[in-house]
């Protein structure tokens, strides 16, 4: 063998353990690379196997957790990263699960100290923002309203970027005690500094809206054109004064917090319900506005031009609204104007048929024997109702009313005292 062939074979044989060298050496450099840049931004990271391919790297079975946010673990089945020569531009993650402990204000004050935290100087991912995506992901949030509540998410995916995030959950439900609400749709999106959480019932025009904005305002929506229990998610016996599977519900609700101050307003109907002891159906229709203090411990909100239309009585609303941690103490003292008896012993009647013969039939029946019987000349006199409604928001089964009637109805057929 010449010395020229035996050159040329070395350099071969070189080249062969360069490229098996590089080929076990890369990838650990990489994942290096990774999970440092992953520590300058406050994230400890824990892979498996690092594999690449061109401009990316793959690793199994990741790992996170965030020594200043001990709530809240992250694992994904997969970790795919695009690369910027050897800098993370593009992390996604596939099949990610996080598993979140605690009160929500416990882990959105962690939360935000991690977010505004120097990060690390040096890290390679500093010279730029990384877009993060989620893939297929679950959320499991043990804690979220207290030790009896959980919220757990489904089919998430969306992006992250520097201050913009875009998030989509395909199903979601919350568990309150023994009642379980749900499954809805929901959304978390941050631009320009605004925060907007969404959340959708199974039926689609059912929709709840919190935005955040950059200057302190606060607005929650929350909209639900005319629906049963069935097509929001909500357990009958959360809705309080709602009875059964037949009663359907309607509410436009909106509440501002600017400045310091809040204001709001809430339109609710409701039929097929139960008011107070009484054993018929009835409906209910409760329109009122309200403004105070937005904090303080003695922060109350007073009711304005409050109405409420229960059954055949139509009257004014008064009362006030106690904001607590995660809820709000309603106190609501209810007064209806004079009608004739004969009229309220119409209505009784009419609502006492209508789940037989339905609306109109109950009405044209109970009008035909009023007059067959001679009800508007037997029955005289005239009879007011009278109501208190309390109740604590977050747990609307607990809701007290007790509604009565007052006045001097005689029947004129029979001897008066």
């Amino acid at each position: 063998m010449s010395t020229r062939t035996r050159q040329v074979l070395f350099a071969g044989f070189l080249l062969v353990a360069v490229a098996l060298a590089a080929a076990f050496a890369l990838p650990w450099y990489v994942k290096k690379r990774i999970v440092e840049d992953a520590q300058a931004r406050g994230v400890t990271l824990q892979l498996d196997q690092v594999s690449l391919g061109w401009g990316k790297a793959q690793a199994d079975k990741v790992t996170a957790t965030f020594p200043s946010v001990p709530q809240v673990r992250l694992e994904a089945a997969q970790l795919v990263v695009t690369l910027d020569g050897l800098s993370p531009h593009e992390v996604d993650l596939v099949g990610l699960k996080v598993d979140v402990t605690g009160p929500v204000a416990d882990v959105s004050k962690a939360v935000e100290a991690f977010q505004g935290a120097p990060r690390a100087g040096g890290g390679a991912g500093d010279a730029g923002v990384v877009r993060v995506g989620v893939k297929d992901g679950t959320v499991h949030w043990l804690g979220l309203l207290g030790t009896d509540t959980s919220l757990t998410l489904e089919g998430l995916s969306g992006d992250v970027k520097g201050a913009d995030v875009d998030l989509d959950a395909a199903k979601s439900n919350l568990t309150v005690r023994t009642m379980t609400f749900g499954p809805y749709r929901f959304g978390f999106h941050r631009a320009a500094g605004i925060d907007t959480i969404t959340v959708k019932a199974p039926k689609e025009d059912v929709r709840y809206e919190l935005v955040l904005g950059p200057d302190g305002k606060r607005t929650t929506k929350l909209t639900v054109p005319r629906s049963g229990a069935q097509d929001l998610g909500v357990p009958t016996q959360a809705l309080g004064l709602v009875a059964d599977e037949k009663s359907s519900i309607e509410v436009h609700f909106e509440h501002t917090v600017q400045a310091g101050k809040v204001t709001g307003h809430l339109a609710l109907a409701a039929d097929r319900v139960y008011l107070g002891h009484s054993l018929s159906p009835t409906s209910a229709r409760l329109d009122f506005g309200y403004s105070g203090a937005a904090e303080g411990p003695d922060a109350v909100w007073t009711v304005q031009d409050g109405t409420l239309k229960a059954g055949p009585f139509s009257g004014s609303v008064r009362g006030t609204l106690k904001p607590v941690p995660l809820g709000v103490l309603a106190h609501l003292e209810y007064l209806s104007g004079l009608m004739s008896c004969g009229d309220a012993a119409k209505s009784a009647a009419s609502g006492a048929l209508a789940p037989a013969l339905g609306s109109e039939a109950a009405a044209a029946t109970t009008s035909a024997l009023a007059q067959l019987f001679g009800m508007d000349k037997a029955v005289e006199g005239s009879v007011k109702l009278e109501g208190t409604v309390d109740a604590d928001t977050r747990d609307l089964s607990t809701a007290k009313a007790t509604f009565h009637t007052t006045g001097d109805c005689t029947l004129s057929f029979l001897p008066g005292k």
